[in-house]
C-alpha cells in the first residue's frame, strides 16, 4: 500500500488511474488503500484456486473493507461449472446472499440440480484451502 501510495501521489489530472488491481492482502490493507482516495475503483485478483470457500469469502471479506471489483480467473476456471460459479459470486457481490458458507452450500444445490458432481465433498469445501492440510490447485 505503501508504494501504491507513494507512486499515486505523483500521478496527477488525467494521467492518474481510475481504477487499481491488486492482490487482497487482508481487511487492514484493502480498507488502508481504499481510504486513499475515494474516487479510486479498487479490485482484487483472485490469487490461485483453491476451495470454493476461499474464493466466496475472499469476496465477501474484500467488499466489506472497501473493494468494489473482483476480478477472477484461475478460480472461475477450475471450477466446476463456471457459470453457475460466477451466478453465486455475484449474488454474494450483490448482497442477494450474504454469507461466504452459505454461498458455498447454494453452490453445492445448484450443481446437484444440474448433475455435476463436485471435486471436493461440501464439509471440505466450507473450509479454507491452508485449513485442510493439503496444497491444492
Amino acid at each position: 500500500n505503501d508504494s501504491i501510495a507513494r507512486i499515486l501521489a505523483g500521478v496527477v489530472g488525467k494521467s492518474r488511474p481510475l481504477f487499481l488491481k491488486v492482490a487482497y492482502h487482508g481487511p487492514a490493507a484493502m480498507e488502508a488503500l481504499c481510504s486513499y482516495d475515494s474516487r479510486l475503483v479498487v479490485g482484487i485478483l483472485g490469487g490461485a484456486s483453491g476451495t470454493t470457500f476461499d474464493a466466496f469469502h475472499q469476496l465477501w471479506e474484500a467488499k466489506r473493507h472497501g473493494a468494489r471489483v473482483a476480478l477472477y480467473g484461475r478460480m472461475i476456471n477450475h471450477s466446476e461449472h463456471q457459470p453457475t460459479f460466477i451466478q453465486h459470486l455475484r449474488w454474494l457481490a450483490d448482497g442477494d446472499i450474504d454469507d461466504p458458507a452459505e454461498a458455498v452450500r447454494a453452490y453445492h444445490d445448484a450443481l446437484d440440480a444440474i448433475a455435476i458432481r463436485p471435486r471436493r465433498p461440501l464439509e471440505h469445501d466450507l473450509l479454507q484451502t491452508r485449513d485442510l492440510g493439503v496444497r491444492e490447485r
